[in-house]
Formats: structure tokens, C-alpha cells, sequence
């Protein structure tokens, strides 16, 4: 399946934030295999690219390359070119409110 736009306007989702628990909802999706199902779910109901937060072993936000790249490539292999995806650069915001007051 390759991605196609039929208008100048193309659906975008971010099925799990970085500071978002199972307590704030019971079916975010945490670990790899859940963020690359719900990803494939948000392919087939409309989205054209997904915008994902890897989690390390605890659950816990991370911008670790050996967190990110095994969400990447496996959501890769299943969804070809058929989705776009963005992995988040972001920092936490307490890390930008600590350095802004150096």
C-alpha cells in the first residue's frame, strides 16, 4: 500500500504521548509491540503518518537509539511505504526550564 493524498490535507496521529501512563488511559500503547499495532490501526482507519514516542523497559519515555530504532524498523517491515513515520526528537519540558535559567 502506498501512501496516497486526495487532497491537500492528510490525517496525522500521535497515539502515545511521552508523559502519558496506562492511568491516564488503559489501553495507551506502551510497549513495541502495541505502539506498531496501534500505529497499523491508525494506517487503516485514515492516518498518513504517525508521530510515536518509543518507551524504554520500564515504560518510561526515551530518546535512546536502542529504544527508537527497534520501533522504527519493525513498524517499517510491517507498514513498507504505506505510512509515514516520525519518531519524537522532543525533551522533556523540565530539562528546557532547568537550562533556560543557566
Amino acid at each position: 500500500m502506498t501512501v496516497q493524498l486526495f487532497s491537500e490535507s492528510a490525517i496525522i496521529v500521535a497515539p502515545n504521548g511521552a508523559r502519558k501512563t496506562r492511568r491516564d488511559h488503559p489501553n495507551l500503547p506502551m510497549d513495541l509491540p502495541s505502539i506498531i499495532d496501534e500505529a497499523i490501526a491508525c494506517r487503516d482507519a485514515g492516518a498518513a503518518m504517525v508521530h510515536l514516542h518509543a518507551r524504554d523497559k520500564q515504560g518510561q519515555h526515551s530518546l535512546e537509539l536502542s529504544d527508537n530504532l527497534p520501533l522504527y524498523q519493525g513498524l517499517k517491515e510491517r507498514v513498507g511505504d504505506s505510512l509515514l513515520v516520525q519518531l519524537t526528537t522532543e525533551r522533556s519540558v523540565s530539562i528546557f526550564q532547568s537550562s533556560s535559567r543557566h
